[in-house]
């Protein structure tokens, strides 16, 4: 499995995000991810997320969880 490819979709008919992510998913790599996410000028907090991670590899540690808890 390779690096992270992400990409995502907002319906705001919907009020809904779509995720999508494959490849070796990683902290570093998912906060910049939802970053990038968070400056879409669709985006409201309001959303509903719908995430698919079938196709990835999920690697953290217990820290990593908690960087991203207090992320």
């Amino acid at each position: 499995m390779s690096g992270l490819e992400s990409s995502y979709k907002i319906l705001p008919k919907h009020n809904l995000v779509i995720q999508c992510h494959s490849g070796v998913l990683k902290l570093n790599s998912y906060i910049n991810f939802i970053s990038n996410l968070l400056k879409d000028p669709e985006y409201t907090p309001n959303l509903n997320h719908i995430i698919n991670i079938q196709n990835a590899f999920i690697k953290a540690s217990l820290n990593d969880l908690n960087k991203y808890i207090t992320y």
